[in-house]
C-alpha cells in the first residue's frame, strides 16, 4: 500500500507539472513541443533535462510562468539548447520566484548581456538554488552586466557552486568576482579555468580571499597566471579549509562541553532532588516514629492507669478487712462484757443460790465448759484474722514497693528516651548541616575549577589561532615579497637580455640561489609552524587528560560523598533501632541495654570510618592540588614555548631583512631599462621593513 501510495503520489506530481505546462500553453495559445512534454513524462527524480534541444519563444516564455510556480523540480538541464537572449531571460525570470530548482544547468548557450543581467536578479531574490553551471557563454564580454551579475551573486545566501569556465572573463571580471566573495558568505566553490585573467586579476583574488571564510575550492587553471600566484591563491584556499576544519572541531568541542555541563547540572539537580526526597522521607520516618512513641507512651499510661485501678481494688479490700476487724473486736468487747455481767450474776446468784449451785453444779460445769470452748474458738477465729490481716499488710507492702519501682523505672525511662531523642535530634542535625556544607564546599569548588580551566582553554586556543593567523600572514608577506622579487627579477633579465648575455647569465644564476634561498627559509617557516601545530596538538592532548583525570577525581569525590551520606543514613538507622529499642517492654530491658552497647560500639567504628574516608577525602584534595601544579608548569612550559618561537621568528625576520636589504638593484645604461625602472619602481629598504 505504500509503494502504491508513494508512486501514486509521484505519478500526480509529475501531471501536475505536465499539466501546467499545458494549461499554460493554452493560455499563450501556443502549440506545445513534443521534445518537453517527452522530459516532462521522464522527469521522475526532480530532474528536467533539455539538453540540446531548440526551444522556441513561446516554449521559454511557458517554461518560465511553470517554473515560477512548480515546486516538483529540482533539476534544470538547458545546455546547449543554443538559447537566444530573449528565450534565456525568459527562463531565467521565471525562476525568480522559484522555491524548489536547486540546480540550474546553462552550459553552451552563447548567453548575452541582457541574460547576465537577469542572472544577477535571479540570485539577488532565489532563496533555493545552490548550483549554476555557466561554462561556454562568453559573460566576461560584457562589463556592466557582469557587475550587476556579481551584485546579485554577492547578495545571494544559498549558491554553493558555480562554474564559470572558459566565459572570457579578464581581470577586471576578475575584479568584480572578488568584491562579490568579499560580501557573499555561503559560496564554497568556483570554477573560473580557462578564462583570461591574468596577473592582475589573480592579485586582486588574492587579495580579497582573506576576507572570504567560506570558499574551500577555486579552479584557475589556463589563465595566464603565475606559478607562484596559483600557489599563492591554493594556499589561501587551503587555509579557509583549515579555518573550516579549526571552526568545525571548535564548534563540536563546544557542544561536548555544553552537554556535559549540562549533564553534570542534571546529575546535581537529580542528587538534589534524590536528598531532598531522603530528606522528606526522613522527616516522614521521624514523624512516624514519634507517633508510634506517643502511641507506646499512651499504652503506658493506660497500663499505669491498670494498675492504679488495681491498687485502689486492693486498698478498698484492705478497708474491707478493717472493718471487719473492727466487728470482730466489737464482737470480742461484747463477749468479754458478757462474761463479766455473767460472773457478776453468778457471784450474787452463788450467794442467793449456794442450794441451788450444789445441785445444778454439774448443769453449770457443763456450761462452763461449753463456754470455755467457745471462747477458745473465738479466740481461734482473732488469732485467724489476725493472720489474714498480717498477710494483707505484708501484700499491701509488696505492692506499695513494687509500684514504687515501676514509678522508678517508668521516670528513669522517660528521661532516658528524652535524653536519646535529643542526642539523636542533634545528631542529625549536625550530620545534615556538614552533609550540606561538603556539598555546598565541593559543588562550589568544582564549579570554580571547571569554570578556571574552561577559561584557560578559551585563552590557549585564542591565543594559539593569533600566533597561527600572525604566521599565516608573515608567509603570504614572504610569498608576496618572492613573487615581487621574481617579477623583478624577470624584468631586469627582459632588461639584460639585448645587452650583455654573460650578465643575463650571471642574474639569472643570481635568482635561482636567492629563489633556493627563499625556498629553504619558507620551508624551514613551513617546518617550524607543523612543529608547532604537533606541539599544540600535544598540548591540548595533555590538557584533555588532565581534564579527565580531574573528572575521574571529581567522580571518585562524588562516590565518597555518596558513601558518607549511606554512613549517616546508617547511623539514623542504628539511632531509630536505638531508640525503638528503648521503648520496648520492663521484661527486655537488660537484653535493650545489651544491644544498645553493641550499637554503641558499631556506631564508634562508623565515626572511626568516616574519620578515614575524611582523610582520604583530604588524599584526594591533595592530589587535584598537584595535578593543578603540574597543569601551571605545563603552562609555564608552553609560555617558554612560546617565547623561543617568537625569538627565532625575529632571528628570521633580521635574515630576511638582511637579504632584502643586500639584493642588487640594476640600473640599465639603455633607454629600455630606464623606462621599464620608471615603469615599475624598485621598493626601498624602509618600504620593504613596512610591507614586512
Amino acid at each position: 500500500l505504500l509503494l502504491n501510495s508513494s508512486y501514486v503520489m509521484v505519478k500526480e506530481d509529475r501531471n501536475s507539472t505536465h499539466s501546467l505546462y499545458l494549461r499554460h500553453c493554452k493560455e499563450f495559445e501556443c502549440h506545445p513541443q513534443e521534445c518537453v512534454l517527452e522530459q516532462l513524462g521522464r522527469a521522475e527524480d526532480g530532474c528536467l533535462n533539455l539538453s540540446g534541444n531548440s526551444l522556441t519563444i513561446e516554449t521559454c516564455m511557458v517554461l518560465g510562468r511553470v517554473l515560477s510556480v512548480d515546486t516538483n523540480l529540482q533539476k534544470l538541464n538547458f545546455s546547449d539548447c543554443v538559447l537566444t537572449d530573449e528565450d534565456a531571460k525568459q527562463v531565467i525570470n521565471g525562476l525568480v520566484q522559484n522555491r524548489g530548482i536547486t540546480e540550474l544547468n546553462l552550459k553552451g548557450n552563447n548567453l548575452r548581456a541582457g541574460s547576465c543581467e537577469a542572472l544577477g536578479r535571479m540570485l539577488r531574490h532565489n532563496h533555493s538554488l545552490q548550483t549554476l553551471l555557466l561554462e561556454w557563454n562568453g559573460l566576461g564580454m560584457w562589463d556592466s552586466s557582469f557587475s550587476v551579475f556579481m551584485q546579485g551573486l554577492a547578495a545571494n545566501s544559498t549558491l554553493k557552486h558555480l562554474d564559470l569556465r572558459s566565459n572570457q572573463i579578464t581581470h577586471d571580471g576578475a575584479a568584480e568576482i572578488g568584491a562579490a566573495l568579499k560580501a557573499n558568505h555561503t559560496i564554497e566553490s568556483i570554477d573560473l579555468r580557462w578564462n583570461n585573467i591574468g596577473i592582475l586579476g589573480g592579485r586582486s583574488l588574492l587579495s580579497i580571499l582573506p576576507h572570504n571564510r567560506t570558499l574551500l575550492t577555486l579552479e584557475t587553471c589556463g589563465n595566464n597566471i603565475p606559478d607562484d600566484l596559483s600557489k599563492a591563491l591554493e594556499s589561501t584556499i587551503k587555509r579557509n579549509g583549515d579555518n573550516r576544519g579549526l571552526s568545525q572541531d571548535y564548534e563540536i568541542k563546544t557542544q561536548v562541553l555544553t552537554r556535559e555541563i549540562r549533564h553534570l547540572q542534571n546529575e546535581k539537580q537529580a542528587q538534589l532532588s534524590e536528598m531532598m526526597e531522603k530528606m522528606e522521607s526522613e522527616q516522614e520516618k521521624r514523624k512516624k516514629e514519634k507517633v508510634d512513641v506517643n502511641h507506646k507512651l499512651g499504652q503506658l499510661q493506660e497500663a499505669l492507669s491498670e494498675r492504679k485501678a488495681a491498687y485502689n481494688q486492693v486498698v478498698s479490700k484492705l478497708k474491707l478487712t478493717e472493718s471487719e476487724l473492727a466487728l470482730a473486736e466489737q464482737r470480742t468487747a461484747e463477749l468479754d462484757s458478757l462474761v463479766k455481767r455473767a460472773q457478776a450474776d453468778g457471784a450474787l446468784r452463788h450467794e442467793k443460790m449456794q442450794e441451788e449451785m450444789k445441785a445444778e453444779r454439774e448443769d453449770r460445769f457443763n456450761a462452763e465448759n461449753k463456754m470455755l470452748k467457745e471462747i477458745s474458738a473465738l479466740k481461734e477465729t482473732v488469732h485467724s484474722q489476725q493472720m489474714k490481716i498480717d498477710e494483707l499488710q505484708r501484700k499491701l507492702e509488696t505492692s506499695q514497693n513494687s509500684f514504687m519501682e515501676i514509678r522508678d523505672v517508668n521516670t528513669r525511662l522517660e528521661t532516658e528516651l528524652k535524653l536519646k531523642m535529643a542526642e539523636t535530634d542533634e545528631l542529625v542535625q549536625s550530620e545534615k548541616h556538614r552533609s550540606r556544607e561538603a556539598l555546598r564546599d565541593a559543588e562550589d569548588r568544582r564549579d570554580r575549577d571547571l569554570l578556571k580551566q574552561k577559561q584557560e582553554h578559551d585563552e590557549n586556543t585564542k591565543q594559539l589561532r593569533d600566533r597561527i593567523s600572525k604566521l599565516e600572514k608573515s608567509r603570504l608577506e614572504l610569498e608576496e615579497e618572492v613573487s615581487r622579487v621574481k617579477s623583478q627579477a624577470l624584468q631586469e633579465k627582459m632588461a639584460a637580455e639585448d645587452e650583455i648575455t654573460s650578465a643575463k647569465h650571471r642574474i639569472r644564476n643570481e635568482e635561482e640561489q636567492r629563489a633556493k634561498h627563499l625556498e629553504d627559509k619558507l620551508r624551514l617557516v613551513q617546518q617550524s609552524k607543523e612543529e608547532l601545530t604537533s606541539y599544540v596538538n600535544q598540548q591540548t592532548s595533555l590538557a584533555n587528560q588532565l581534564q579527565g583525570n580531574v573528572n575521574t577525581l571529581t567522580l571518585e569525590n562524588e562516590a565518597l560523598k555518596r558513601r558518607v551520606d549511606e554512613l549517616t543514613q546508617e547511623v539514623a538507622n542504628k539511632s531509630s533501632e536505638v531508640s525503638a529499642a528503648v521503648l520496648r517492654t520492663k521484661t527486655e530491658m537488660g537484653n535493650q541495654v545489651i544491644r544498645l552497647e553493641a550499637e554503641n560500639a558499631s556506631f564508634q567504628e562508623v565515626c572511626a570510618q568516616k574519620g578515614k574516608l575524611e582523610k582520604k577525602l583530604q588524599d584526594k584534595s591533595y592530589e587535584i592540588e598537584e595535578l593543578r601544579s603540574e597543569i601551571s608548569r605545563l603552562q609555564q612550559e608552553c609560555h617558554r614555548m612560546r617565547e623561543d618561537e617568537n625569538n627565532r621568528m625575529l632571528v628570521l625576520q633580521n635574515a630576511i631583512q638582511n637579504y632584502v636589504s643586500s639584493a642588487p638593484r640594476y640600473v640599465g645604461g639603455s633607454r629600455s631599462g630606464q623606462d621599464l625602472n620608471r615603469s615599475a619602481p624598485i621598493p626601498s629598504r624602509d618600504q620593504r621593513e613596512d610591507a614586512f
